[in-house]
């Protein structure tokens, strides 16, 4: 019933909480906000990338190919 990112270096799951459409900030257990998760769309309104920026990194960007 959640979306959670997983990290190989934290013990508990990063929880993704929804701020806008195809947006959601990320936060540890104990609330430290870690930055953002992003899903862009295509005209036809399928994701085709997900965006990543927070305090460690900048401008991720995983794309989807056919």
């Amino acid at each position: 019933g959640r979306l959670v990112a997983r990290s190989l270096w934290m013990t508990e799951p990063i929880a993704l909480i929804p701020v806008a459409r195809d947006r959601f900030d990320a936060a540890r257990a104990d609330g430290e906000r870690m930055g953002t998760v992003m899903f862009d769309r295509d005209a036809g309104q399928r994701v085709v990338r997900l965006r990543i920026h927070s305090n460690r990194v900048r401008n991720v960007v995983f794309e989807k190919t056919p």
